[in-house]
């Protein structure tokens, strides 16, 4: 659907997940150069050409660094995938100091890539959110003068969904921490999944930018 104009102003709208599949860095470049994203988010260990690095660069859409965990065999469904993710972190499968390397290691990889720092940065199933590893999230970007990171200043949009929850409680836990830095974020973040009525969630959009993620 065709978003008013007006309305689209306080939108940014972003696809995650570039790298996922061919058919998924398909559709988000055939977006991208019709000018319909703001931001693409890059998964940059897993699957594209130089030729689709090229065209989403010539794109002119802001491109982030997608972190990524990489964990291999994740369990079906959201709880599954929360209470393996809970267990490995506890086991010390997971710790801060192995994802701060990790983490490290896909930006350098990034920058080779792109020639560039990212324009933002976020992650994978949201999983930057989780408050020990925000922490590492944040310092990357400050250490790199990377300006943008997800997360909102003022909160979350349109509750319903577990995950929302879950990332809502994160983001209270988080956000004194973002506004000690001097990092930008969106005002409000929402992922189109949680939207159950599209045209009445842009009724009652809030003024300020909304990351709207696909």
């Amino acid at each position: 659907m065709e978003i008013n104009p007006f309305l689209r102003e306080n939108l940014i709208i972003s696809s995650d997940d570039f790298g996922i599949s061919a058919k998924a860095n398909q559709n988000i470049l055939e977006l991208a150069e019709s000018g319909r994203l703001d931001r693409v988010a890059v998964l940059i260990n897993r699957h594209y050409s130089t030729d689709e690095i090229s065209q989403l660069s010539a794109s002119g859409v802001k491109i982030d660094l997608h972190l990524d965990m990489q964990e291999s065999s994740p369990r079906e469904g959201l709880f599954g995938r929360t209470l393996a993710f809970v267990l490995h972190y506890l086991l010390g499968g997971i710790s801060t100091v192995r994802v701060g390397k990790k983490w490290d290691n896909q930006l350098t990889k990034f920058q080779t890539v792109f020639k560039k720092n990212p324009d933002g940065i976020n992650s994978h199933l949201h999983i930057h959110f989780f408050p020990p590893y925000f922490k590492i999230a944040l310092k990357l970007a400050e250490k790199n003068k990377i300006a943008y990171v997800r997360l909102s200043r003022f909160g979350l949009m349109c509750p319903g969904r577990y995950v929302y929850f879950i990332l809502r409680f994160f983001w209270k836990i988080n956000i004194g921490l973002f506004k000690k830095s001097s990092l930008d974020s969106s005002d409000y973040f929402v992922s189109f999944d949680w939207i159950g009525d599209f045209p009445k969630f842009l009724e009652k959009l809030s003024p300020g930018k909304t990351e709207l993620i696909f």
